[in-house]
């Protein structure tokens, strides 16, 4: 090639292979019929010198003929030559490692973290990955619930288990995405494949569709075993994030007990050392799973951080999950509100079934059915409908409300001056008041409430 390209004043060193091209199709029929006479031309070429006598001047004459039939085929041929620079492109190999909190377990009998199996058989096999390089791209990731591409020289020196979960049908997901448009020959998994995600005894169908969508194969490498695992975990507390004073927290605890034996062990639920509420649990060696339902009530205000702690016991893999924080933001009791109505409703009765179906609302609630000018011919005690309570609620209870609400309420029969006036105190001190109109409502309220009026021009 080189010696063709110096014949032809060019360059093609940078060329590393060649492809020669016809054009066959332009003179198809041509050709087709030039193919079909040949033998006939060939015998006609050599017929036609029987009167040459001399045998190599017949031959000579014979071969220029029979080349310059050559030549008219190669100049209906056309012949092209192609230069090429091919450059190879490799296949590539994901290497995926589990860094997830898992790995940090110790392994039996070896006592050391599952992490260091990984980082040992990676250390060993490292000539064998370096001599992949030559015929495949190698990428390395950190996996546990996603991805997390990692350059190969910042391997050992970045990797530390810290992820909480191992959701490997997302990981193979999101390496599926990443390859779609490349050539992923395999796949290499280092991981214990404690994956709390997928359920061992129900295999996700979407997460064997994923794995039949690889190209290659996928090998796994096993970290450690489950042998002789011994460890008392609190898998999950589940407590709502708000409360309010003076009202029980519930507080569901999930724990995990594997290889502890036959124990009676306390759940405590403690905010810094104060314990607040606590309750034993009687581990079975045969049973793994328990759940602890407990209640608390907090007194204060405020965020609060509280903890879920069990023993630790001598042995056990994972001394971490022996402790659960969670926060609650725990609020003030919820807000009472008086409701007084003249008369039932239907925007009454709407009024009425929101506040009562919302949690944070304590309701009391009065409608009046009969008024003290009602004539009634039986006596009082033998009555069914309680007077109104005008001193209890507008007394003696008054400030235990936060909202009261005058709901097409004619107040005349039933308050006087001096509840008049409690009730602008109630407002005065920072309690709401609400009056929804009626044809009961927004009646004259003499001096007292012309009084009001001028003190709360918004009224």
């Amino acid at each position: 090639m080189n010696f063709l390209g110096k014949l032809f004043g060019q360059n093609w060193e940078e060329y590393n292979a060649w492809e020669l091209h016809w054009a066959l199709g332009e003179n198809r029929w041509a050709l087709m019929a030039l193919a079909v006479l040949a033998p006939l031309m060939l015998w006609f070429f050599w017929a036609s010198l029987r009167k040459v006598r001399s045998l190599p001047r017949k031959t000579v004459l014979y071969t220029l003929r029979v080349l310059t039939l050559a030549l008219l085929l190669l100049l209906m041929l056309q012949p092209r030559l192609e230069l090429k620079n091919i450059q190879p492109l490799k296949n590539t190999i994901a290497v995926l490692v589990d860094d997830s909190k898992s790995m940090s377990i110790k392994t039996f009998p070896e006592e050391v973290p599952r992490m260091q199996l990984v980082s040992d058989a990676l250390a060993r096999n490292k000539d064998w990955l370096t001599g992949l390089r030559q015929n495949y791209d190698v990428d390395y990731y950190f996996v546990s619930d996603h991805t997390d591409p990692v350059r190969t020289e910042e391997l050992a020196a970045r990797y530390q288990p810290h992820n909480v979960n191992t959701d490997l049908a997302r990981v193979f997901r999101e390496v599926l995405e990443h390859y779609e448009n490349k050539s992923l020959q395999g796949v290499l998994l280092f991981s214990d494949g404690a994956d709390l995600i997928q359920d061992p005894a129900d295999f996700s169908e979407d997460f064997e569709q994923t794995l039949v969508k690889f190209d290659g194969p996928i090998h796994t490498l096993q970290a450690g075993t489950n042998d002789e695992f011994k460890d008392l975990a609190i898998e999950t507390v589940d407590a709502a994030d708000f409360g309010f004073v003076n009202q029980p927290v519930k507080v569901s605890v999930k724990l995990g007990a594997y290889a502890i034996g036959n124990k009676n062990i306390p759940v405590v639920v403690k905010e810094g050392d104060k314990i607040l509420v606590s309750q034993v649990v009687s581990l079975k060696e045969d049973d793994q799973d328990y759940r602890v339902d407990m209640e608390f009530m907090p007194v204060n205000m405020g965020k609060h951080i509280y903890s879920v702690t069990v023993p630790v016991f001598a042995g056990e893999a994972v001394e971490t999950n022996n402790r659960w924080d969670f926060q609650v933001k725990v609020v003030r009791d919820r807000l009472r509100v008086l409701h007084l109505n003249g008369r039932p409703s239907w925007d009454s009765r709407f009024l009425r079934e929101v506040l009562i179906n919302n949690p944070k609302v304590d309701l009391l609630s009065f409608f009046i059915l009969r008024t003290l000018s009602d004539d009634v011919d039986a006596p009082t005690t033998e009555l069914s409908l309680i007077p109104f309570p005008s001193n209890l609620l507008l007394s003696d209870y008054l400030s235990s409300f936060d909202l009261v609400v005058f709901h097409n309420f004619r107040y005349k029969p039933f308050l006087d001056k001096k509840y008049l006036s409690n009730l602008k105190s109630y407002v005065e001190e920072g309690g709401a008041f609400l009056m929804i109109g009626g044809d009961l409502s927004f009646q004259g309220g003499g001096t007292n409430a012309r009084r009001w009026r001028k003190s709360f021009p918004w009224n």
